[in-house]
């Protein structure tokens, strides 16, 4: 795209809560255009922020791939995914009683779990067969920023490595906190964890 980016100013309070204000910039066109996109073959995971900003066919283009999204957002009737993450605040109430099969009227036959991260209480995966939790951490919270995003790496990470969603869900909740301790999105020795994996 042409044209200048916005500005995202990021806002802590107190309690390393933040608050993120976009400034200037041009409007992004619904959904984006894509260009050439990579040979579906050898594409283990695909992410989509939000299918309000991209289209659909993604999810046909990488049929194989590890599909995850963002929560659906308010007014889609179609949001195909393999897995939807998002923090419980991304998620419309009503998705919040009963999250998989909220998900899977949009999500489709496709859909295998749905994760609702909750910050210090932890994290829920719900599936067709039940639910996941794992415990919050005891991290102390500095900056929240990119905290969602380390969760989601970790948990992706861990699935690619072919480790059960319990043990993929704690090894989110590590990156997650490691997240929240540091001054700055990404931590120190963040990249390097996942590479352990």
């Amino acid at each position: 795209m042409s044209g200048p980016s916005a500005r995202a100013l990021i806002l802590l309070d107190a309690n390393g809560e933040r608050t993120i204000l976009i400034l200037g910039g041009e409007p992004w066109p619904e959904p984006l255009p894509l260009g050439d996109l990579p040979p579906a073959s050898g594409v283990a995971c695909v992410y989509v922020e939000s299918y309000g900003l991209f289209p659909t066919t993604i999810a046909d283009r990488f049929a194989q791939a590890l599909l995850v999204a963002a929560p659906p957002a308010c007014g889609h009737s179609t949001w195909p995914a393999d897995l939807i993450v998002g923090s419980e605040r991304q998620y419309q109430a009503n998705g919040l009683t009963s999250p998989y099969q909220s998900a899977r009227a949009v999500a489709q036959s496709r859909l295998k779990l749905v994760v609702v991260t909750r910050g210090a209480r932890g994290a829920d995966a719900y599936g067709p067969h039940g639910c996941h939790h794992v415990a919050g951490s005891t991290a102390r919270q500095v900056d929240a920023t990119g905290a969602g995003d380390a969760f989601t790496a970790g948990l992706i990470a861990a699935l690619l490595a072919e480790h059960g969603i319990q043990d993929a869900m704690e090894r989110g909740a590590a990156q997650g906190a490691a997240a929240v301790e540091a001054l700055q999105s990404i931590p120190p020795d963040w990249v390097e964890s996942l590479d352990a994996l």
